[in-house]
């Protein structure tokens, strides 16, 4: 289970009161051979903030998400990318969760997945509903997507037979790693101008691979 971290900061208010538009990379866990649910434990939520959301990247290979809580708060499924193959499956999960550093997130899920990769983002002042949302599942997936004026860009990409490399175009690569022989990897990228048709792509190189892409703005 390997943990990093890669922050990507607006400008900061007070820790307890308002806060600007932030999306910042927290930390990354994964398992593999695990069974529904799966608590990862103390993953970074950032500073505490009433108008804090905790959004959860998951990456798998055969786990079809049911529910996720993000420090005990029931979280809601923001954007499930294409499936390919009908089993490596990328996707968001976001919660408003004003209290507590650190936490747990448990993921329950159907079927029996080989293994399962979560990567945590600690958002202020956040529009849960995606302004924009893309989906790609090929060999070399790349979307289009459209961004709002100050707005950021989270990606996460799953990938099959077998994992290689993992390099993200358009965002910023937060982690990539080798999960039981395939691949996992999210990026990010925030305080953006407006623009229509950014191109975010991933060539982790796997012959099965999909990844979920969505741009957000602040409320």
């Amino acid at each position: 289970m390997g943990i990093t971290a890669h922050k990507l900061r607006r400008s900061l208010a007070n820790a307890g009161g308002p806060r600007a538009f932030e999306v910042i990379y927290g930390s990354q866990q994964d398992v593999t051979s695990p069974s529904s649910p799966t608590t990862f434990t103390s993953l970074d939520f950032g500073d505490e903030n009433s108008e804090r959301s905790i959004v959860i990247a998951i990456a798998s290979r055969d786990a079809r998400v049911t529910g996720v809580t993000i420090g005990g708060i029931t979280a809601t499924q923001m954007y499930e990318g294409i499936e390919d193959a009908g089993y490596v499956i990328p996707e968001f999960w976001v919660a408003s969760v004003p209290t507590g550093t650190s936490g747990n997130v448990v993921v329950s899920y159907t079927d029996t997945p080989d293994w399962m990769s979560i990567s945590s983002y600690i958002c202020y002042s956040l529009d849960t509903t995606p302004y924009d949302t893309a989906s790609d599942s090929n060999a070399t997936p790349s979307v289009t997507i459209d961004v709002p004026s100050n707005g950021a860009i989270l990606a996460v990409g799953t990938c099959a037979n077998p994992y290689d490399s993992s390099t993200w175009t358009g965002v910023t690569t937060d982690y990539a790693l080798d999960v039981a022989g395939d691949g996992a990897s999210s990026g990010s990228i925030s305080e953006l101008s407006a623009q229509t048709g950014r191109t975010v792509s991933n060539n982790n190189v796997g012959t099965i691979q999909s990844i979920a892409v969505m741009s957000l703005q602040s409320i």
